[in-house]
Formats: C-alpha cells, sequence, structure tokens
C-alpha cells in the first residue's frame, strides 16, 4: 500500500481560518438569506463559509469580502432508510449540480460531485443511520463530519467519531470536520467549525488546505500546538480535562486531569504499533476538538 503524505497544519507556514463549511439560507430551508448568513458568521469572526443549500448551488458571487471567503456548495442526500442506503453527502466548492435521481446510490453521487470539482465529505453519518462499512464503500470523499452542530442540539446524534475511528482502522485516511449545519440561528449555529490552516484566504489556497487535511476541526476547545518529534507526540491546547491519543483498537492513550482541575498539555511516546494517531481534547463542559491524523503507518 503506497504511504500518503500526512499534513501536520502546526508545522506549516501560514494563517488559521475559522471556517463553517455547512449552511443553510432561505434558498432551501434555512431561516436567514444568503446575505444575512453571511452577515451572521461574519459578525462572529468566521473567515470562510460554505452555503450548502439541498440540492442546489446558492449564487454566493457577491457575497466574500476581504475579510470572509464565502464558497458555493450543495448537501445532496438519496437512498432509502428502509434497507440502509440512505446517505447525506456535503460538497464543497461546487459549481453545479444536475438533476441528480433521487435513487442515486452514494457511490454514483460521490463520483458525480467529484466530476465537478467538488471536495466531498460524509455529512452527520450518525444522525444518517451510516455504518462504517457503508463509508468505507464509498471511495472519493475527503472525509466526513466527526461533529454536526444541529445532529447534537436537535437529536444527540451529533459526534461521529466511532465511525472516523473505524474507517482509519481499515486503512481509509480520511479527514474530520466540525460544523453547524445551521437552519435556525435560534436553535443551532456557532457550535462547530473547522479551523484551517492556509497560506492566504482564498479559494485557491482554502481548497488546497481542505484536500490536504491542514486542519482540525472544534466544538470548543483549542489546540494551540501538536508536534510530532524524535518519536513523541506533544500536544498544547485550552484547558481541557482530557486529551486522547486516539489510535488503531486499544492502543494510544488518554491523559486524564485530576478532578477538578484542567490540564493544558500532554505527551505521548509512539510505540510503532498505532497503525494511525489522532488527538482528540476534551473540555469540562464536554466540548471537543479533534485533529487530523498525524502517524499512518499501514
Amino acid at each position: 500500500m503506497t504511504q500518503p503524505t500526512l499534513v501536520n497544519p502546526f508545522a506549516l507556514d501560514g494563517q488559521w481560518y475559522k471556517a463553517a463549511l455547512h449552511a443553510h439560507s432561505t434558498t432551501s430551508d434555512g431561516r436567514l438569506s444568503p446575505v444575512e448568513l453571511a452577515a451572521w458568521y461574519r459578525a462572529r469572526g468566521y473567515h470562510v463559509l460554505a452555503v450548502t443549500d439541498h440540492r442546489r448551488v446558492t449564487d454566493v458571487c457577491s457575497l466574500s469580502t476581504d475579510d470572509l471567503l464565502v464558497l458555493p456548495g450543495v448537501e445532496w442526500h438519496g437512498g432509502h432508510l428502509k434497507d440502509e442506503t440512505y446517505y447525506h453527502i456535503l460538497l464543497v466548492d461546487i459549481q453545479e449540480v444536475r438533476e441528480w435521481p433521487t435513487g442515486t446510490a452514494m457511490q454514483t453521487a460521490v463520483q458525480l460531485a467529484r466530476a465537478t470539482g467538488a471536495l466531498v465529505f460524509a455529512a452527520h453519518p450518525y444522525w444518517s443511520g451510516q455504518t462504517s462499512t457503508q463509508l468505507a464503500a464509498a471511495d472519493g470523499m475527503v472525509g466526513l463530519e466527526v461533529y454536526n452542530d444541529v445532529a447534537q442540539v436537535r437529536k444527540g446524534l451529533g459526534v461521529s467519531s466511532v465511525h472516523w475511528d473505524e474507517l482509519l482502522a481499515r486503512g481509509r485516511l480520511c479527514y474530520g470536520l466540525a460544523v453547524d449545519d445551521i437552519h435556525d440561528p435560534n436553535i443551532e449555529g456557532d457550535g462547530g467549525w473547522t479551523w484551517i490552516k492556509a497560506e492566504a484566504l482564498t479559494r485557491p489556497a482554502i481548497r488546497q488546505a481542505l484536500e490536504q487535511g491542514a486542519f482540525y476541526a472544534s466544538s470548543g476547545p483549542i489546540i494551540h500546538d501538536i508536534s510530532v518529534q524524535d518519536g513523541t507526540v506533544e500536544v498544547r491546547c485550552s484547558p481541557v480535562v482530557s486529551i486522547g491519543f486516539m489510535a488503531t483498537a486499544f492502543h494510544g492513550k488518554a491523559i486524564q486531569a485530576t478532578p477538578g482541575e484542567t490540564i493544558q498539555e500532554a505527551h505521548y511516546a509512539l510505540k510503532g504499533n498505532e497503525g494511525y494517531l489522532r488527538v482528540e481534547c476534551t473540555d469540562a463542559a464536554g466540548r471537543r476538538a479533534w485533529s487530523n491524523p498525524l502517524i499512518w503507518d499501514f
């Protein structure tokens, strides 16, 4: 198997840009117009927004400003719950969507989306009732939503880290996003975001960073730095109660704070049997931050 080239965004030059990559406007079933949606995220310090209405590309050409890059996107769904073929996929940086049949299989939809140039992610797989086996059968996806705020707020099904770990343990390299999937800002929003490390706030630079996995996901904690040097992974972050070094099966380790206290750093000595390793930080409120895989040995 060809070893992929992993990117550690904390070791790259560039700036961190806060991104909302799954958001709905009044073009489909959101409460805010595209203009209002862009203003809502700009006011909250976001630098990148993807407007991803259902089954259609919303015109975002006039929405970008010097401090907010707005990308076109789509949320597409198909299949049937009764035969376990149901899916949602998130298409970021897409130009057009032809009206694919409702029954279009997930693999076919991913191929059609990639043909338009879109970056494809599995949307809220836990909420959609998908399994890692279904996801593994769909080639061509960049990754999945490890956290979806609307799924968590409305159903408690927003965290798909088990799906992610099962895919990684199969040797399927993929990256994890945290998103809002905002529909109604009075209910959800600003609860999941992705920090992208890029050379500039431009469409090519942001797209390249997403393709390479030069980002991390969060619903709260901030990861200040992760380094991999001399066989040791070191993490520095905002105050949390746990820093997990997540690896295949029972490999890896979790560093826990003393009850009532917090920690802001931890290290892990690599054993050589991890398969993959990613970092997960959890704060006292249960909010998390997820790095992409930093180690890959399959």
